[in-house]
């Protein structure tokens, strides 16, 4: 599934990425290291862990937004 998201972002080419930090096989600060520099879109990092932040910004997230548990918390 992750190198079908990264194949999916290539061919794709979107603007904004929303990943999240935690995913099975994967986490999305590894899914962006696997990601071309040179087309990177903007990355939206989702997390519940505020310490992730760090790493996201490191990661050149452009963003990150807490998680906060409940389905109406994207709203």
């Amino acid at each position: 599934m992750p190198l079908k998201a990264i194949s999916q972002i290539h061919r794709l080419q979107p603007d904004v990425v929303f990943l999240d930090i935690q995913m099975p096989r994967i986490s999305g600060l590894e899914m962006v290291g696997m990601l071309d520099p040179n087309r990177m879109p903007y990355i939206v990092f989702l997390t519940a862990y505020d310490e992730y932040a760090v790493q996201a910004f490191e990661q050149h997230a452009f963003d990150y937004l807490p998680e906060t548990g409940g389905a109406d918390s994207a709203e």
